[in-house]
């Protein structure tokens, strides 16, 4: 057992340390730039309709959850009426 724990310390290899380049707030700044150009933003009217199909969407739901809740209230308090 203490020769096969030996070989596989003697098999690992120290990982190789990465040293970070300080970049200047011009180059940093650069980068930035560049990678704020790749964004493909919406056009005004894509935005739009995507913020109304949102609103509509959450309206939606809200009137589907609500009207879950009042089937679940009615049915609760019927049941408690039979009960109590």
């Amino acid at each position: 057992m203490d020769e096969q724990n030996k070989e596989l310390e003697n098999d690992v290899q120290p990982k190789a340390k990465i040293e970070k380049e300080k970049k200047s707030f011009s180059e940093y700044f650069r980068e930035y730039k560049g990678e704020f150009d790749k964004i493909i933003w919406l056009s005004p009217k894509d935005l739009f309709k995507k913020t109304v199909m949102v609103i509509i969407t959450s309206f939606l739901f809200g009137v589907i959850i609500f009207g879950m809740d009042s089937v679940y209230n009615l049915g609760y308090d019927l049941l408690v009426g039979l009960l109590g």
